[in-house]
């Protein structure tokens, strides 16, 4: 396999919270921040009315000193009045949304883990997950609905919402059983391959990123290890073979996903000598 430089194989992990925990936000932070530091980047905002520009405003405020679900909000309601969002605008809704889907997940999957322990137990327990479940199934649903309510004036902003659409059918997969588990699990695949099957090149870092999710939805939620170490193993060796075509600011972010990519491959051939 390709060494990727510079980045410590210790950081990582293979599993589906540690992966969430350290996975990079394409498009994401890293871009919000880049664009909120250039001051002609946050004056962009002509042809908006005084109420979507204030909208924003307070959303890049909020996102400043860590207020993710006011950022949410603002996002949520510019959104609707305004349904053709900017690449800064899709960046902030993406970063606020996750954000919050962040810590309803891990809540959720540490109250599991505890319930799982302890399933004779306090009663408490068991409707406290119940609970969690539901406030993470209502969150996921708003974001998809509201996704279907965006319009998409090129191809790259297709791809980034269909991005979105499998990451939060995803995690209603995750928590979901029988038929409406086979519906997010169907809409996850057919969000995901679209991404695959995009003209974006194999080195850049959302196309990485989904097939990183991909194959470890493939592997922790299907229990499809062939097709997880099949998605990982084309994704890593497509990038490395356009590595040396790869912009320099965009090498950080796209070797640290491949390096994500190579380390589970590895631990997932190492269970599966026939794939």
């Amino acid at each position: 396999f390709f060494f990727v430089p510079l980045i410590d194989p210790a950081m990582f992990c293979c599993s589906r919270q540690s992966a969430d925990r350290n996975h990079v936000k394409a498009g994401g932070l890293l871009a919000v921040q880049q664009v909120l530091n250039d001051h002609k980047a946050l004056q962009g905002t002509n042809g908006q009315t005084g109420t979507t520009e204030q909208l924003f405003e307070k959303a890049k405020l909020a996102y400043h000193i860590g207020r993710y679900h006011d950022m949410a909000k603002a996002m949520k309601e510019l959104a609707k009045l305004n349904h053709h969002l900017t690449e800064v605008q899709r960046d902030l809704l993406s970063v606020a949304c996750d954000e919050i889907v962040k810590s309803r997940r891990s809540a959720r999957n540490a109250m599991h883990a505890l319930w799982q322990k302890n399933r004779n137990g306090s009663a408490l327990a068991g409707k406290y997950l119940d609970e969690l479940n539901t406030e993470l199934q209502e969150w996921c649903l708003e974001v998809l609905n509201l996704l279907d309510d965006l319009v998409c004036s090129d191809a790259e902003c297709k791809v980034f919402y269909n991005k979105m659409r499998g990451d939060y059918n995803r995690y209603l997969a995750e928590i979901s059983t029988g038929a409406q588990r086979d519906e997010f699990v169907s809409q996850v695949k057919k969000a995901y391959e679209f991404v695959l099957l995009s003209r974006l090149t194999a080195t850049h870092p959302l196309r990485l990123e989904v097939a990183l999710h991909y194959s470890v939805f493939c592997y922790e939620i299907l229990g499809d290890t062939g097709k997880a170490c099949k998605l990982a193993k084309e994704a890593f060796d497509d990038a490395f073979e356009q590595l040396e075509t790869l912009k320099e600011d965009s090498y950080p972010e796209t070797t640290l996903i491949m390096q994500h990519l190579r380390d589970n491959l590895t631990r997932w051939t190492s269970k599966y000598e026939d794939w």
